[in-house]
C-alpha cells in the first residue's frame, strides 16, 4: 500500500507571466530558489496554473511566488497567501452580484442576513476544551466580517483586479522524487508534481477555512485562549469565506456555520445546511488530524484533498470547482461587466496570514 504524506497549508503574500486559456485568471511567477525559468518545476507550475485558467473566467492576474527547497519531512507543498477581512454586508452584495451559476444562487440565497453571521466555536477562552459546543453572535469573536484571500477578493472585484500585490508564496519539498509529467500517469514511487501544485494554488484560491486558528490555539493555549477579546474581535478569526458553507449536524438545525475544531463530522452545504454535501477535515489537533482547510482524507473527494499517494494522479474533481464557484470564481460564461463596488465597500488592510 502507498504511503501517503500531508500535503500542508500555510495558508501568505506574493513575475513571468502564464497566460491563461480564454479569459480566465492569469498567474504571474516569480522565481524563488530551486527553480530556474523553464525548468520542470516552472514547466510544472505553468500546467497547474493553466488548469485552473481553463476553468474559470474571471479576468484577473494572479501573482504568486514559487520556490523548490527542502521541507519539513512530512511536507509535500506549502502555501501561504495574501489575505485580509471585508464587512460582512459588503462581502455579501459582492457575492450576490457576481452569482452567476444555479449554485451561486442557491448559496447567496441561503446565506445568513448580512452582519449577523452565527456560527458554531469552541477552543476559545469562554469555551477551551469543552464537550459541548458554543454559540456565537458576535459579542467576542467576529461575525461581522468575512476573511478573504487577496485572489478571491479580485475575483469578486473587492480588489483590483491588476495590482501587482503579491497573493501567496506556494514552496515545493526537493527532498521528494516527483513526476513532472502526468500526461503518461505517475511513477511507481513519486508524487505528482502538477497535481501537488494544482491542489496549492487552490488554497490561493480561497479554499481555506479559519478552524485552522482555533485548532491550533487551542492545542497550545498561548493563542486565541490567553489574547483579550478585543484582539480576538479585530477580525483575525472571521470565518473564511468556504467556511459560510461549512455545516454539521448540531448546526444544522439553526441554519449556523460550524466553526469548531472536533471529531464531529463537518460538511459542504450551499443551502444553509439541509443538503449534506462531501465532508471537510476536522482540524490536525482537535479534530480528525488533518488541516480543517481540506476535504475529509482517503474518500477522493477532489485535488483539496489533504494527502497524495506516491504514484497517484491527482486530478480536479466537480466538489472542488463547485465550492470554488460558489465562493466567487466564475465556472460560466459571464453574460456582461459588472461593475466594481464602491471603494468604501472593499477590502480592509491585507495581511500576511498562516495556517
Amino acid at each position: 500500500m502507498n504511503s501517503k504524506v500531508r500535503v500542508s497549508v500555510l495558508a501568505v503574500v506574493t513575475t513571468l507571466a502564464l497566460p491563461a486559456l480564454s479569459a480566465g485568471p492569469v498567474f504571474n511567477f516569480t522565481l524563488g530558489s530551486g527553480i530556474a525559468n523553464g525548468d520542470q518545476v516552472y514547466n510544472g507550475f505553468t500546467q497547474a496554473a493553466s488548469r485552473w485558467s481553463s476553468i474559470f473566467t474571471d479576468n484577473v492576474t494572479i501573482n504568486v511566488t514559487i520556490g523548490f527547497v527542502s521541507l519539513a519531512p512530512t511536507v509535500l507543498g506549502s502555501t501561504s497567501l495574501t489575505m485580509g477581512t471585508v464587512l460582512d454586508s459588503s462581502f455579501k452584495a459582492a457575492l450576490g452580484m457576481d452569482a452567476k451559476s444555479a449554485d451561486d444562487a442557491t448559496a447567496v440565497a441561503h446565506l445568513q442576513p448580512s452582519g449577523s453571521n452565527e456560527f458554531i466555536i469552541n477552543h476559545t477562552n469562554e469555551c477551551n476544551n469543552c464537550t459541548s459546543v458554543y454559540l456565537s453572535n458576535g459579542s467576542k469573536y467576529d461575525n461581522l466580517h468575512e476573511t478573504v484571500s487577496l485572489a478571491e477578493a479580485r475575483a469578486l472585484g473587492l480588489y483590483s483586479s491588476t495590482n501587482s500585490v503579491s497573493d501567496g508564496s506556494i514552496s515545493f519539498n526537493s527532498d521528494f522524487a516527483f513526476d513532472f509529467d502526468p500526461s503518461n500517469g505517475i511513477t511507481a514511487g513519486s508524487y505528482d508534481f502538477v497535481g501537488v501544485a494544482t491542489h496549492e494554488i487552490g488554497h490561493l484560491l480561497g479554499f481555506f477555512s479559519t478552524v485552522d486558528d482555533y485548532d491550533i490555539c487551542g492545542s497550545t493555549l498561548n493563542c486565541i485562549t490567553s489574547r483579550p477579546n478585543s484582539a480576538i474581535s479585530e477580525n483575525e478569526d472571521a470565518p473564511s469565506v468556504l467556511d459560510l458553507f461549512r455545516y454539521s449536524t448540531g448546526s444544522a438545525f439553526g441554519t449556523v456555520m460550524d466553526q469548531s475544531a472536533d471529531t464531529r463530522a463537518k460538511y459542504f452545504s450551499i443551502d444553509g445546511g439541509l443538503t449534506m454535501g462531501p465532508l471537510f477535515a476536522t482540524g490536525k489537533n482537535f479534530g480528525d488530524g488533518r488541516q480543517a482547510s481540506h476535504w475529509k482524507d482517503n474518500l477522493g473527494l477532489g485535488i483539496l484533498d489533504p494527502t497524495a499517494a506516491q504514484g497517484e494522479l491527482l486530478g480536479i474533481s466537480q466538489n472542488d470547482i463547485r465550492a470554488l464557484d460558489v465562493i466567487g470564481w466564475d465556472v460560466v460564461p459571464e453574460p456582461g461587466s459588472v461593475g466594481l463596488l464602491a471603494a468604501g465597500l472593499a477590502m480592509l488592510a491585507f495581511r500576511r496570514r498562516r495556517c
